[in-house]
């Protein structure tokens, strides 16, 4: 069975190793996607497992698509009973086109309803289906006239961890968060300090990736409604993913920030993790951070942030200011490691540093690079 693993932009190196550190070969990439191969246990596993990935598809089939009879045809063909059921409230999510002649999303959209809608009522001897159980989301992406059909088989996004109940004004997602964490080279062995920590996205991924807790255990997903589902299997899966979780490592993980409420924001976050580990969190101005009070981070670490970006207008200045100040790092964090997540265009000078390691992200609608440099 084709699977694909969607991704943000930039990430796709990062989603293509974790799958196939699962076990599973990779067929092709593309911008935000990773195509491979595998059977049930494979949607299970890469929904419970994947840290960068934002959703796992089912690609049900492929066929020519030059117009709406083709599109109608191609998608009324496809075994959509193997995968729907009766109990399932369908709905067509998300349709993509790119160099196709059928580009009105709605239009293609109401094509590929009827036609899954009549498959599965000639098979299931039904004039209407009822459409009162749980969502479950179907894709079609056209490129150059052929579509690709899928069923969205993780429902809410991967980065809802379930963790994260507070959030500040402009949090990263976890997925990311996660993404920032490997490409930084960061292992439990080393220290890991957020100086503007907000509300813990990426102190909450450091722990989930230092003890091995896979991202998914605390969630549910689309695929438990879908016809080849089995709660055994289910069972028995995460049962031997818990099983391997270590929570025996010694992990140094430190956050601060100026804001008392997002501070809290952080403290509640963390501790829906159920881990039994305290992170030390100060509320400090970011000039104020220093190694040397944090307790037991002794020798070289990681400090990881994404600071404000300033994308209003009257919050430009202070983000560029808040740039300059953490040349102070340097000085107070000697053979460190810095990655910092950003927007700013001027970064680099206005922290004076040379990154040695340039990522260029996007952090949901706004492109942003990951800066990694050298104290």
């Amino acid at each position: 069975m084709q699977l694909m693993a969607l991704c943000p932009f930039g990430l796709e190196k990062l989603t293509r190793d974790e799958v196939k550190n699962l076990g599973f070969p990779v067929s092709s990439q593309a911008a935000g996607k990773v195509f491979f191969e595998g059977g049930w246990d494979a949607i299970m596993k890469a929904n419970l497992h994947l840290r960068t990935a934002e959703r796992v598809l089912a690609v049900v089939g492929q066929y020519p698509a030059g117009d709406f009879d083709q599109l109608f045809e191609g998608t009324s063909a496809l075994p959509w009973e193997d995968w729907l059921s009766p109990r399932c409230t369908i709905v067509v999510e998300k349709v993509k086109s790119f160099k196709s002649k059928l580009t009105s999303v709605p239009a293609v959209q109401g094509v590929l309803q009827k036609a899954v809608f009549q498959r599965l009522g000639s098979r299931w001897g039904v004039q209407s289906l009822p459409q009162v159980g749980p969502q479950t989301g179907l894709r079609v992406y056209l490129d150059h006239d052929r579509a690709l059909a899928a069923v969205d088989t993780t429902g809410a996004a991967l980065h809802n961890r379930g963790y994260r109940k507070v959030a500040g004004e402009a949090p990263v997602k976890e997925n990311l968060a996660a993404a920032l964490l490997l490409f930084s080279g960061w292992r439990r062995k080393y220290p890991l300090y957020d100086p503007l920590c907000g509300s813990g996205t990426i102190l909450g991924e450091a722990l989930l990736f230092a003890y091995d807790i896979p991202p998914g255990i605390r969630r549910s997903f689309s695929f438990e409604q879908l016809v080849p589902f089995q709660a055994l299997d289910w069972k028995i899966l995460k049962d031997e993913a818990r099983a391997r979780i270590d929570t025996s490592h010694r992990v140094r993980v430190y956050g601060s920030d100026k804001d008392a409420r997002v501070l809290e924001a952080a403290r509640e976050n963390l501790g829906r993790l159920g881990l039994e580990v305290q992170v030390p969190l100060e509320q400090i101005s970011m000039e104020e951070a220093r190694a040397d009070r944090l307790p037991g981070a002794d020798g070289s670490g990681f400090l990881i942030t994404n600071p404000p970006y300033g994308e209003r207008l009257n919050d430009r200045p202070h983000a560029e200011n808040l740039s300059r100040q953490m040349r102070h790092f340097s000085r107070n964090f000697p053979g460190w490691k810095l990655g910092v997540l950003t927007s700013l265009e001027t970064f680099t000078q206005q922290i004076g540093l040379e990154p040695y390691v340039v990522r260029d992200l996007v952090n949901g609608p706004l492109p942003v690079k990951y800066y990694q440099f050298q104290l």
